[in-house]
């Protein structure tokens, strides 16, 4: 063999050499001669929820804040002056649990079930009846017990409250016209905020205080205020 039949051979064999390595480095995959690559998860982001939509949904449980709060911050001392299940369109059963005192705290709800937890309210709405009718005699003739601790359906409203535009929310008023103590003047969102293994959102009055709040999942949705362009809100009203 010649020195030039040599060379040829050993460059040739060099060339293979190369190709292969080439191959294997760019992952060629051998069912579809493509390429590899690693699959992108796809991310749904959730929609948030304002506050008309998170209270129609029928059965859902609400707490407002009492006026009278160790602080203006939310915890596991928040007093609770009212417990609100929706009933639909837009109408909530409402228990009196103490708008004065607040008997109710967060921290009472502690591994209460959702029955429980209506049983406390009922328990202190009954307190809260004997309180009024005390101080007032008149009262036990216009509202019975069983008006107290079996509430009917009764109607709340929204109205949004806009800025200098006129097109952007600055505020929201929450209030149920046949129970004194429940006017909110709702400011912002309220984050997620865990207490014990409770996970708690709603809304803030001004200065950050807690308005109105409800247990939710992780994962839910955020709460956020209605808009000028909701379908039945009151505007500026």
């Amino acid at each position: 063999m010649n020195n030039t039949t040599m060379r040829v051979k050993i460059c040739a064999a060099a060339t293979t050499i190369i190709t292969a390595l080439t191959l294997t480095a760019c992952g060629t995959n051998a069912a579809t001669d493509q390429p590899s690559s690693t699959p992108t998860a796809t991310v749904e982001t959730k929609k948030p929820q304002s506050l008309s939509q998170a209270l129609s949904q029928k059965g859902r449980m609400w707490f407002i804040a009492s006026e009278h709060q160790p602080d203006d911050t939310f915890g596991k001392d928040t007093q609770i002056a009212y417990v609100l299940i929706s009933a639909g369109d837009d109408k909530v059963l409402a228990y009196d649990t103490g708008c004065r005192e607040g008997r109710i705290q967060v921290k009472d709800l502690k591994g209460l079930s959702r029955d429980e937890i209506v049983a406390l309210a009922k328990k202190e709405a009954e307190k809260e009846y004997a309180h009024d009718v005390q101080a007032d005699s008149s009262y036990g003739a216009k509202v019975t017990l069983d008006d107290a601790v079996n509430p009917k359906p009764i109607p709340y409203e929204l109205s949004v409250k806009t800025d200098n535009t006129g097109n952007a929310t600055e505020g929201e008023d929450f209030i149920i016209p046949e129970r004194s103590g429940t006017g909110l003047q709702l400011a912002a969102p309220m984050r997620a905020t865990l207490i014990y293994d409770m996970l708690f959102a709603g809304f803030l009055e001004d200065g950050g205080r807690p308005g109105i709040f409800t247990m939710i999942e992780k994962g839910e949705p955020e709460f956020v205020m209605d808009q000028p362009d909701t379908p039945g809100i009151k505007i500026d009203d």
